[in-house]
């Protein structure tokens, strides 16, 4: 495959979430795979460049269902993004800002767009399996209680402590107050495990019932996205001398490894000391993101583990 392919599957994967989430659009590989918004939303600007119009939808439903997102969560993914996702995003938030249409307070200098884009309606269809997250709002309110319990489901009956939810971006402190009220009010049951506090669901399947959670993936967005944007700084490698696409070829298999590892992707290619490691890292991007981008990935599968970061 070439990177071209990459481009084409990162660009479906988008539409097909946002898609989702309202704006119209034809691809829908993920209709019971539940979509983060937050995760999306910061990564989309980067994801998108290239396609103008998705780009715009999805400035127009930011600007009429911002209130609906965690701008606190925002800003803790927004710090774990890559370098070069840094600054599409906060362009973006930049654009939003200057029309008046979000309060998003994101630490970034980016300037906005030279031109304001037209807002366009996008309805928003709770009802949708996929918007599990945002139903989940509707009953918690917005922040980072909804969102523990959104992680909680996806791991049923698995215990979780503080530090493994913190990379969702959320502070440790935050979520382990939100995990000892839950316990308090008996919607999660907890133990010490050493010098851990561990918890999970008192009764996840009543929890589940209320927000219409069976029968749906709760893939590690934050995760996924992350390879698809390593997939898109490889493409941009491709004008570059054979040196250079070598030697970063081989950094990013490393890099992604322990996240492949993580969300049950095929293991990158051992690249030291191969002349082509640049289309050897390409090829396999385009495998990874064809499942990701259809729905059919492992990482979809109902009741998988959920992956956790790898410093």
């Amino acid at each position: 495959m070439s990177s071209a392919a990459i481009i084409d599957f990162v660009e479906e994967l988008a539409w097909s979430l946002w898609t989702e989430l309202g704006v119209p659009g034809v691809v829908r590989n993920h209709r019971h795979t539940v979509v983060d918004p937050e995760a999306l939303l910061v990564a989309t600007p980067a994801m998108v460049w290239g396609e103008p119009r998705l780009r715009e939808l999805a400035y127009g439903w930011c600007a009429v269902h911002s209130e609906r997102t965690s701008t606190s969560r925002l800003r803790g993914l927004y710090a774990g993004l890559p370098g070069g996702a840094q600054a599409p995003f906060g362009s973006f938030v930049a654009t939003l800002r200057q029309g008046g249409l979000v309060r998003w307070s994101i630490p970034s200098d980016e300037a906005p767009w030279r031109d304001q884009p037209l807002v366009r309606r996008v309805s928003l269809d709770l009802s949708r399996p996929a918007l599990l997250r945002l139903r989940m709002r509707g009953l918690c309110g917005v922040g980072a209680r909804a969102d523990v319990l959104c992680e909680l489901l996806a791991r049923q009956d698995g215990w979780v402590t503080a530090a493994d939810l913190q990379h969702e971006g959320y502070s440790k402190r935050n979520i382990a107050r939100v995990l000892s009220e839950l316990q308090d009010a008996g919607v999660v049951v907890g133990h010490a495990q050493g010098n851990a506090q561990r918890y999970r669901l008192a009764s996840p399947e009543e929890l589940g019932g209320l927000v219409h959670d069976a029968g749906l993936a709760h893939p590690p967005w934050r995760l996924l996205l992350g390879i698809a944007l390593c997939a898109l700084e490889m493409a941009a490698l491709e004008e570059r001398p054979l040196s250079i696409q070598r030697t970063e070829a081989h950094k990013m298999a490393e890099r992604v490894r322990p996240l492949a590892e993580q969300i049950r992707l095929d293991l990158p290619p051992a690249t030291r000391g191969e002349a082509n490691a640049w289309g050897m890292m390409v090829d396999w991007f385009s495998l990874q993101l064809e499942g990701i981008a259809q729905g059919t990935s492992p990482a979809f599968r109902v009741g998988a583990a959920v992956g956790r970061l790898v410093e």
